[in-house]
């Protein structure tokens, strides 16, 4: 039987995609739990309720991926893992949705081969996009290819030309964002972006719109999801929670979102000053949220942000422009320019003391900005500065910064500024005025 060979050197933009998909964020005890585009931000495995197994199980795939495993290799490394961990065979499981215990299969040789399937194929599509998009100026055409035997889909066959016209459409094309491959379980259809002289020399011309009418594009079914009671509208001849594309639905996921009236320009070493908005006026502290003194110990620094955002350590938490954000020790630790750690600075302007507030501003900002911001090495990446105006039970105010930058397909915490001295809310609007209040204003409590 014929099946995809994975081995090989992948390319970078598959690992990136896969390395983005952050284990233990999310938990899911049934495949409809998490539905398509959610797959982006978190790794699941159904019914693995365990973060710690998950980040094995996400570990042994990316290396799988980076040194080209083959299928019988990864299920050699991952079985005993499963197995060890207790997480083979038939388990009796409490279904956290009902409450129901119940006789369920965790590991087994099926699903060790659909995990791999699964996950590898999505990890080259979604890579596989962000050089479609690179190159479409010099080849603007996608072609729909199949496997052309008898394992394939005769509706995914119909669009690869068996019988009917072959699908051919411009690479922006509203098809792509739904039919893009694969379109099910094990689905081995793929495309081929070509030039216009290409299609020449096959014989091919692009899709007229009776064509993709005839392909059964715009058709849809109900299906009823049996986990949450919601019938939904799903193409005819895809599998259902398939009918997307991960690689145009990552990009739009990392794009800052659109704004009716931006600031200004983004701009790197501007003069100041410059027109901003009116600043934010100050809030009291949230309920339940206060100074700390002498909080230095990392882990419990950490532990005290972490619990106010809800999320646990390397989780995703979705901030109030809905852009998914890593939680991670960044914020509190000191690195070297090429990302190596140093140690922790939560004693650092008493970051550790302030971790409450710090959370609570990355949660309940005045102002989301993005700007371009130079790294200590010398790269230049987009950067979102959430800030905030706090008053504290004795009135004074306190001025807040959480800084988080685009990297390896993520938003990463990598420092926070904590005001510093009390008494001094002038100096302290300044330096945030000139240090973070620029760029681009994505969100604000005025304008939400």
């Amino acid at each position: 039987m014929p099946v995809f060979d994975f081995t090989g050197r992948p390319p970078r933009e598959a690992l990136e995609a896969l390395r983005a998909r952050l284990p233990g964020g999310r938990l899911s005890f049934d495949w409809r739990d998490v539905w398509q585009d959610e797959h982006l931000s978190s790794f699941v495995v159904a019914k693995m309720m365990s973060a710690d197994l998950l980040r094995d199980v996400h570990g042994a795939l990316e290396r799988a991926l980076e040194e080209g495993w083959t299928r019988e290799r990864f299920a050699k490394e991952l079985r005993p893992m499963l197995a060890g961990a207790g997480w083979w065979g038939r388990r009796t499981m409490t279904d956290p949705l009902t409450g129901e215990s119940r006789e369920v299969q965790l590991g087994s040789a099926r699903r060790v081969d659909i995990i791999f399937d699964a996950n590898i194929r999505q990890s080259h599509a979604a890579g596989r996009w962000q050089r479609i998009q690179a190159a479409k100026e010099a080849l603007p055409y996608l072609v729909y290819t199949i496997v052309d035997d008898e394992r394939t889909r005769d509706e995914h066959a119909a669009w690869g030309g068996r019988g009917a016209a072959r699908i051919v459409l411009p690479v922006d094309h509203p098809f792509w964002l739904t039919h893009y491959p694969p379109n099910g379980w094990r689905c081995r259809c793929t495309v081929l972006q070509v030039d216009g002289e290409w299609l020449a020399a096959h014989g091919l011309e692009v899709s007229t719109g009776e064509e993709l009418e005839a392909a059964g594009w715009g058709r849809t079914r109900p299906w009823l999801n049996r986990r949450t009671g919601e019938v939904i509208e799903v193409p005819a001849n895809i599998d259902p929670g398939w009918a997307h594309n991960p690689g145009a639905a990552r990009r739009a996921m990392l794009a800052p979102p659109p704004v009716a009236e931006p600031v200004r320009d983004n701009i790197i070493g501007g003069r100041w000053p410059r027109a901003l908005p009116p600043a934010p006026q100050p809030r009291p502290f949230p309920d339940g949220v206060a100074r700390r003194p002498g909080l230095t110990d990392p882990d419990a620094v950490f532990d005290a942000f972490r619990r106010q955002l809800g999320v646990e350590e390397g989780g995703v938490f979705i901030d109030r422009a809905q852009i998914p954000l890593v939680v991670e020790r960044g914020l509190f630790q000191a690195r070297a320019p090429g990302g190596r750690v140093l140690g922790a600075k939560a004693a650092k302007f008493e970051r550790g003391e302030w971790a409450q507030l710090l959370a609570a501003t990355v949660r309940d900002p005045d102002e989301i900005w993005v700007a371009a911001q130079r790294m200590p090495g010398g790269d230049v990446r987009l950067a979102r500065h959430y800030v905030a105006a706090w008053n504290d039970p004795e009135g004074r105010r306190f001025w807040f910064t959480a800084v988080f930058v685009e990297g390896a397909g993520w938003w990463h915490g990598v420092t926070a500024y904590p005001p510093g001295k009390p008494g001094r809310p002038g100096q302290q609007a300044r330096l945030t005025d000139r240090n973070f209040r620029n760029g681009t204003l994505v969100w604000s409590r005025g304008r939400s």
